[in-house]
């Protein structure tokens, strides 16, 4: 298993961050407080799920994909790279759960990463105990 580099792997976290962002930008909460209720009428109910739509989204989407999508995201699927354990099998939910919760202190975690690791392996992929490979056909 040959371990994948981290531009590559950064170039497919923006593409699945682009993603994520027209698909929030779509979400029938978004549209009902920014096209359907009347400029006048403010609800902090509306604006605030809004505001933390994203916080929620994400987590699901890349728990999602990477534990029901073989450790694939949309943009890693583009550039042929997936995560998985250390042993090469399918992640547990755990894994994907665990490896996932590195994208809320990423620029840490990326940088000890490239500075510590021979694996190429974020700290909390290391504690996850999953690798990112590419994939062959």
């Amino acid at each position: 298993m040959k371990t994948a580099s981290f531009s590559i792997r950064l170039v497919a976290l923006l593409i699945d961050c682009i993603l994520l962002a027209i698909l929030e930008k779509i979400l029938p909460v978004n549209l009902l407080y920014y096209e359907i209720l009347p400029d006048s009428y403010e609800s902090s109910f509306f604006e605030t799920l809004s505001n933390f739509e994203f916080l929620i989204l994400a987590p699901i989407y890349f728990v999602g994909f990477r534990y029901w999508n073989k450790g694939q995201t949309l943009g890693k699927k583009v550039f042929g790279i997936k995560t998985v354990s250390k042993d090469g099998k399918k992640l547990s939910f755990f894994q994907s759960i665990l490896d996932c919760l590195g994208y809320y202190l990423l620029p840490i975690d990326v940088i000890v990463g490239a500075l510590v690791s021979t694996r190429r392996q974020r700290p909390t992929q290391a504690c996850a105990g999953t690798i990112v490979v590419e994939e062959y056909p």
